[in-house]
């Protein structure tokens, strides 16, 4: 996450709290937590979609719409995932339309 918003919080935190030390301390704890919780997503979605890729090697092919049930993430996400998927090489996109499969290439 960027510091694009850093204005509006410290001159917040400027007002709570007169003594300029401990507002510059309190910013870089804010922007540290901030920095880790990014990092954080990101990890979640990277195991999100490595057990997606497991449970689709386990079935050897679906449809996005399985995998949206399956998974428990919105259509765009599965879409994205499943694209990366197969750029990557590690799934096959066969049909088109409502009858589009991906399908396991190699484990």
């Amino acid at each position: 996450m960027g510091r694009s918003n850093s204005k509006p919080v410290a001159e917040t935190m400027s007002r709570l709290f007169p003594n300029k030390i401990a507002v510059s301390e309190m910013s870089q704890t804010l922007y540290g937590q901030m920095e880790e919780s990014a990092k954080l997503d990101d990890v979640i979605r990277k195991n999100l979609e490595g057990l997606g890729w497991l449970w689709l090697r386990s079935r050897g092919s679906a449809s996005k719409s399985e995998y949206v049930a399956e998974m428990g993430v919105p259509d765009r996400t599965a879409q994205r995932y499943l694209k990366n998927l197969v750029e990557l090489a590690r799934v096959r996109r066969t049909g088109s339309g409502p009858s589009t499969r991906y399908e396991v290439t190699h484990d």
